[in-house]
């Protein structure tokens, strides 16, 4: 009876840095199963990330193997099957010695794998070992994704939604969606980003940076707005003075303009009889002619908008001069001879 040695290696190789190696499964060949990863796993098993680009090599040493498949273990039909990708198999044939071949994991699932091999007719296989996937890392969503909040107020807190990750950083930018990110201070490392933690007097934008262990960290895809809106302004925009003066009954007064920002209208109380208001293009007008004597004040206040802005103003309305008899009735009316007094 013929005796020899077999010796061939399955490496795992990932993007990450070599810095550990391990060896699993030898059997009493000497052949075994071997990975390279930046963490070494426990036991028999390998965790990556969703996604992460992996590469399975099945190498060759001192003997020719004439035939080598690589397997995994169909959960389903719960038998080995030949490994296959979209674009080939995985079952190469005449391999040789000192060759390595390559096949590709599924990134997405995980699973067991084994190497099928032949050496002078004889089949065998390495023992099987685990690759686990765990989710990527995923910022989720959130909805809505534009808030508008008054100058000082607090808008609701944000919560992400469907996020993978434990690890949660946000961070801010004052510029633009596409500007320059900082983390928050104080940090909030939490899927609800307070309220109270959003800059409520200027407009900014807010995104979420979520880890899954050592997976790639994920940045959610469109920032969330929060747009700070100015408190409404109202200011006299006619000549200084307009807005306290005094007119005879029955006068036109000088109109009195008012200047509003952030407004869509304004509305006055207790206007003069004869007086009237009207807003237009972010300026509201008293004009008319009062018909009613007496002192008066008057409010102007803004509608629309953020808050509440006013401002007052006043007129007095004066009677017509007027003159009547007060001696005796008569005396309006005298006959009287000439040096005699009346």
């Amino acid at each position: 009876m013929n005796h020899f040695f077999r010796f061939f290696t399955i490496l795992l190789v990932i993007t990450f840095s070599i810095s550990a190696k391990e060896s699993y499964g030898q059997d009493q060949n000497g052949v075994y199963l071997s990975l390279i990863k930046q963490d070494p796993s426990q036991g028999s098993s390998l965790e990556i990330c969703s996604g992460e680009n992996i590469a399975l090599y099945g190498n060759t040493s001192e003997l020719a193997v004439d035939k080598m498949t690589f397997q995994y273990y169909n959960k389903t039909k719960q038998k080995w099957e030949a490994l296959t990708s979209t674009f080939s198999n995985f079952e190469f044939n005449n391999v040789g010695m000192f060759t390595s071949k390559e096949a590709l994991p599924d990134k997405t699932e995980s699973q067991q794998y084994r190497l099928k091999y032949v050496i002078n007719q004889i089949e065998d296989s390495t023992e099987a070992f685990t690759i686990s996937v765990r989710p990527g890392s995923s910022a989720g969503g959130i909805s809505p994704r534009n808030y508008s909040i008054c100058y000082g107020s607090t808008p609701p807190n944000l919560t992400l939604l469907g996020t993978v990750g434990a690890n949660i950083r946000w961070q801010s930018s004052i510029t633009s969606s596409s500007g320059t990110y900082t983390d928050m201070t104080p940090a909030v490392t939490t899927t609800t980003l307070p309220g109270s933690a959003i800059n409520k007097f200027q407009t900014g934008y807010y995104r979420a940076i979520v880890q899954n262990s050592y997976c790639t960290p994920d940045t959610l895809s469109v920032p969330i707005k929060v747009t700070v809106t100015e408190l409404n302004t109202i200011s006299l925009s006619s000549a200084a003075g307009t807005d306290s003066q005094t007119v005879c009954i029955s006068t036109p007064i000088t109109n009195l303009t008012f200047a509003t920002t952030g407004a869509t209208g304004a509305t006055s109380t207790t206007l003069p009889t004869g007086l009237g208001g009207i807003w237009s293009a972010g300026v509201y007008t008293v004009s008319g002619t009062p018909t009613v004597a007496g002192t008066y004040s008057f409010t102007i206040t803004t509608t629309g908008g953020c808050g509440v802005a006013s401002t007052t103003a006043s007129l007095v309305v004066t009677p017509n001069n007027t003159i009547t008899l007060n001696s005796a009735t008569g005396t309006d009316s005298q006959t009287v001879c000439i040096n005699t007094a009346i």
